[in-house]
């Protein structure tokens, strides 16, 4: 039996605004807000020289899990394990997150699993948001990320939940503290990116913060200074994508360019502290 890998191309007419990388391992990769890839491996069986009947197409209601995603769902499941108080923001936060990547991929191929993922996701992080949280109960939630199923006819307005960007920024914390440790990786990184992998994952990390911060611009009530802070959020998503577009190419990807855009990255970091956090 031989397995033939399909690569499937599909146009998306309202795609939202993000640029989401995967590697050259089989993760999905959308180049343009527009455009997705999927490289499924299993697409077709020949058994005996005959073609099998099953092929996995855009259309399926199977939802493969990209690695990000799935990376994300198990620093999330290790966390809550530790039922920690400082923590709790962090995972909120990564739970959003989660819950922003589950609703893309919904919107690439609807399906009842990505809306699953996408509301458990969400129901955790209200979870986490009481002023006692009910570990066991999440903990019993977190189980179920990647198996929920949920009604993908359903949207949810992001910029409606009780989350806020104070809360969005915690992903930056120490990694012992619930967070992703993106602060200590972006400091690491504008030395000399020398893992591709992992500039990746903190380049597709850095888009979706950055259009999360965007989503939220409407709750900060920045009056005149709306413009300048979405402006700041864009830019967060462009310079995130540079690394992690350059970072998805794996063993091809040029470490001098990936260095480039993590201190892009720096100075966006920079530039909007200086004009909303100090």
């Amino acid at each position: 039996m031989h397995v033939m890998l399909a690569t499937i191309e599909l146009s998306l007419t309202d795609f939202p605004p993000v640029k989401f990388y995967g590697d050259s391992y089989g993760a999905a990769i959308m180049t343009t807000p527009r455009l997705l890839r999927i490289s499924a491996a299993a697409a077709c069986l020949v058994l005996f020289g005959g073609l099998a009947s099953k092929t996995l197409s855009a259309k399926d209601p199977e939802r493969k899990v990209d690695a990000q995603l799935q990376a994300d769902i198990d620093t999330l499941k290790a966390g809550v394990t530790k039922k920690a108080k400082n923590s709790v923001n962090p995972l909120k936060s990564l739970s959003m997150l989660i819950a922003l990547q589950a609703d893309d991929a919904l919107k690439a191929n609807a399906n009842e699993l990505s809306a699953g993922t996408r509301d458990t996701a969400m129901k955790i992080a209200k979870l986490l948001a009481k002023s006692e949280p009910d570990w066991d109960g999440i903990s019993r939630e977190t189980a179920t990320l990647s198996t929920a199923k949920g009604d993908p006819t359903v949207a949810v307005k992001f910029d409606e939940a009780e989350f806020d960007v104070h809360e969005l920024m915690t992903a930056f914390k120490p990694k012992n503290r619930g967070g992703l440790g993106l602060e200590n990786t972006l400091k690491e990184q504008v030395q000399g990116v020398k893992d591709a992998r992992a500039a990746l994952a903190f380049g597709n990390h850095i888009v979706l913060i950055g259009r999360y911060s965007e989503l939220l611009t409407k709750t900060l009530s920045l009056d005149a200074k709306a413009k300048t802070w979405i402006s700041h959020a864009q830019e967060m998503q462009k310079v995130g994508g540079a690394l992690a577009s350059e970072a998805a190419k794996a063993d091809k990807a040029d470490k001098t360019v990936m260095t480039k855009a993590a201190k892009a990255i720096e100075l966006n970091c920079t530039t909007c502290h200086k004009d909303f956090r100090n």
